[in-house]
């Protein structure tokens, strides 16, 4: 699989390379609309060029959106030292650091293939943005630094800006030439930065799986308490929120309810992750969505559970209580 998906992702590179070299007048300042269906990874833009912030930034130390439901406690919330986003570009990065104050992690939820042209973020989208389901993060990473050394050696690679998609398809995009002066793989560019970097590769709408928990579990018994956890995914809403709960309920779950942390998390500027899709374009998601919920409402049992958080990893635990 690895071979493969590698594959269709180098043809993503070159036939765009390719379509330049025929249309040399086609510059960053031109992007035809083009309308589509796509069922091979498409090169992608991950945030607008220009943007000084990332998208759906947030920190533990933001102020709830409004609401018109009962407020949730912040008992714990603003010693969480916790933030989320979508996909940044290293100029959005650089600025978004600057609400954090000491040591930082960023963790990379994308099981996507991505990176950087230019310091600007970039993915290879398929339907539902599952195009690395299988394989494992040391494979996908693998991959990336393949793609991104190909991309290197070219001049200028043609990207596209998602206008439109449907049922987890893209139909719409905007085409733009980048000229090439830098590539990046993430890791290289958040250890540029003197950042901790940790990759826990997640499918797009849906939660994680069993052995990642654990993993994760593990790491954050090691994370010194002055340091700030910032997860991102492309979007910045289903998987980031669902790691935003998950360390909030490690950390606040012996003193917080259930649903005053999901609530909480999706005040801060997150989704909340019990709301489960009814409308029809998002029909597709709405499985992936129930076994997140489940697996959220199993997740903060395990951390108050006198024989689990604190006795047993959760592969061990959650193989007892299925």
């Amino acid at each position: 699989m690895f071979k493969s998906n590698a594959l269709l992702k180098i043809a993503a590179i070159s036939l765009p390379f390719f379509f330049m070299l025929s249309n040399q007048l086609l510059s960053a300042n031109t992007m035809p609309e083009n309308l589509i269906t796509i069922t091979i990874p498409l090169l992608v833009l991950d945030e607008d060029i220009g943007l000084t912030m990332p998208r759906a930034f947030r920190t533990s130390l933001f102020e709830y959106k409004p609401t018109i439901d009962k407020v949730p406690t912040r008992e714990g919330l603003d010693s969480l030292k916790v933030a989320g986003s979508a996909q940044f570009s290293k100029q959005s990065l650089e600025q978004a650091l600057k609400s954090l104050d000491g040591p930082v992690w960023i963790i990379d939820l994308r099981n996507e293939s991505h990176g950087f042209i230019n310091g600007i973020p970039i993915s290879w989208y398929s339907p539902g943005n599952q195009s690395n389901i299988g394989e494992s993060d040391d494979n996908i990473q693998r991959q990336e630094q393949m793609l991104f050394n190909d991309i290197a050696r070219q001049p200028a690679i043609m990207v596209d800006k998602i206008l439109e998609k449907s049922h987890g398809n893209i139909k719409k995009t905007k085409s733009m030439m980048l000229k090439i002066s830098n590539v990046s793989t993430e890791s290289a560019l958040v250890n540029s930065l003197n950042l901790g970097y940790m990759r826990i590769g997640v499918l797009d709408h849906h939660g994680p799986e069993d052995a990642d928990v654990t993993n994760f579990v593990e790491f954050i018994k090691t994370v010194p308490p002055e340091s700030w956890l910032y997860f991102h995914c492309r979007g910045g809403r289903g998987r980031s929120t669902t790691f935003m709960v998950m360390y909030d309920i490690l950390r606040n779950a012996k003193k917080v309810s259930l649903n005053d942390i999901v609530q909480r998390q999706a005040l801060l500027g997150g989704i909340n992750l019990f709301k489960i899709p009814s409308d029809e374009d998002d029909e597709w998601k709405k499985q992936a969505a129930i076994d997140r919920k489940n697996f959220i409402t199993k997740f903060y049992q395990y951390a108050k559970d006198p024989k689990g958080l604190d006795r047993t990893s959760w592969s061990q635990w959650i193989a007892k209580h299925k």
